[in-house]
């Protein structure tokens, strides 16, 4: 009766304590701006597909050196590492709603010194030395009700944190991705760039013999020759700026690959961009959808679920909690009488237990922990603010981009029709051979421009694949 009394006031207390806190409500997703047509859609963002996007470009070796980097980069390793240990706490979170069990064997031998005793009467009695063994054997176990959702709020924080987890996995994969490509493609650039550079060497080197020849008829002034010979030594020294360039990017894929430079064996291509065959083109389905692919935006989420769950938890902890345990075993001070039934003891006991005065602790807690929901839902309507405006802004450039590479499509079109014009007249002999050398020369500028418009499509194209979360 008397523990029913206890308890009973126990109860009263940390109810009558908890009733000044205030639930704490997961929030509501982040709703897109204005301009947008739906709200963020959680479960499409964890479900998304991850879409092989660098195959538009049909180039096997990028393919097997994105696989490569998928499967080996240290990025990629870090946080899958990081996936395995929010899965083990999450096993662990929800193991607290499983009874627990522990066994044990103890078997001990012990001396016990002479004492002297003395009686009521004065009397003194001396018990000699003796010595002692102790048996035991012994099961325990322990099981805490879920009276109010504590354990159950613990384990779905950890999903919530293991779905995050995954996510940034993914994010991670993600951006892996499309490192790897910009890496690839800025390599490829480097090799178009130094194979017409040296083309315009070959090219000045002819001009700058014609003029010799020319100051030594006396056709042309010293000047003419001091200008070949200038531009012929630029172009050079862009050559070897060139060669760096290609060194330091090789360098760059190799980190993104988890390989040294040395490992890595990338062909040289000279016309990667002439042929390929990249559109830039975007499904046009944004800016409603973007969200949905965007791993971090969804991760970002999952934390602020996680948190609001352990927000709540904190605050239940001033309500009581009720465990069950018991105990069950042998004792004995013989061996051979270890498991006789005389030696079988055994427990049964209930606690209920809650905090009465904690000097404000689990209210400091529970404020902590409110706060830390505020932060992480701020984070979150900032990134998703942050997603739209970098997916708008690689829309553009994507598009940007595009029309640059149209520009100078046209442009190179021209300088060729300049080189066939000027090699007429000096076929038909109205022009010099200079002329004609200028000529070739714009046209190789006109090439490698339309390769580097060429490049900046493929770039910003995949950033926008970035933006979009693919």
């Amino acid at each position: 009766m008397m523990f029913c009394k206890t308890g009973m006031l126990i109860a009263l207390l940390a109810l009558l304590t908890g009733c000044a806190s205030k639930l704490v409500r997961a929030p509501e997703p982040v709703a897109t701006p204005a301009v947008w047509s739906a709200r963020i859609d959680t479960a499409a963002a964890v479900a998304a597909p991850v879409a092989a996007w660098w195959e538009e470009l049909a180039d096997d070796q990028l393919n097997r050196l994105v696989e490569l980097a998928l499967r080996d980069g240290a990025d990629v390793s870090v946080a899958a590492a990081r996936v395995r240990q929010a899965r083990a706490f999450a096993k662990e979170a929800g193991a607290n709603r499983i009874p627990q069990v522990d066994v044990g064997v103890v078997g001990s031998r012990e001396r016990i010194s002479k004492t002297s005793l003395r009686d009521g009467e004065g009397g003194k009695q001396t018990i000699p030395a003796y010595r002692q063994s102790n048996f035991a054997a012994r099961l325990d176990a322990r099981y805490e009700l879920d009276l109010l959702g504590r354990l159950a709020l613990g384990e779905r924080a950890a999903a919530a944190e293991s779905a995050a987890s995954h996510e940034e996995l993914r994010a991670v994969r993600q951006w892996l991705a499309r490192e790897v490509v910009l890496a690839y493609a800025d390599l490829r650039l480097a090799d178009e760039r130094a194979a017409l550079s040296r083309e315009v060497s070959v090219r000045l080197s002819e001009l700058l013999n014609t003029e010799q020849d020319r100051l030594k008829a006396g056709l042309v002034a010293r000047e003419r020759l001091r200008v070949a010979e200038r531009t012929l030594a630029e172009t050079s020294d862009a050559q070897a700026a060139l060669a760096h360039e290609r060194q330091a990017t090789l360098a760059r894929l190799a980190t993104l690959l988890g390989l040294s430079t040395g490992e890595l064996q990338v062909e040289v291509r000279t016309d990667y961009f002439a042929r390929l065959g990249l559109s830039g083109a975007v499904t046009p389905d944004l800016p409603a959808t973007v969200l949905e692919r965007r791993a971090d935006v969804a991760a970002a989420w999952q934390r602020v679920l996680a948190a609001s769950d352990q927000a709540e938890r904190a605050r239940l902890e001033r309500y009581p909690a009720l465990a069950l345990t018991g105990s069950a075993g042998y004792v004995s001070e013989a061996f051979r009488r270890w498991l006789s039934g005389d030696a079988l003891a055994w427990l049964l006991q209930t606690a209920l237990q809650a905090p009465l005065f904690d000097g404000g602790r689990i209210e400091a807690r529970t404020e902590q922990a409110r706060a830390t929901v505020d932060e992480l839902h701020a984070q979150h309507r900032k990134l998703v603010v942050s997603a739209l405006a970098e997916a708008e802004t690689a829309l553009s450039a994507t598009q940007t981009a595009r029309e640059r590479a149209a520009f100078a499509e046209a442009e190179l079109v021209r300088r060729v029709a300049d080189r066939a014009a000027a090699a007429d007249l000096r076929a038909a002999g109205m022009g010099s051979r200079p002329e004609l050398v200028q000529k070739e020369v714009e046209q190789l500028a006109a090439a490698e421009t339309l390769s580097a418009r060429r490049h900046d499509l493929l770039v910003a194209w995949a950033n926008t694949q970035k933006a979009l979360g693919l």
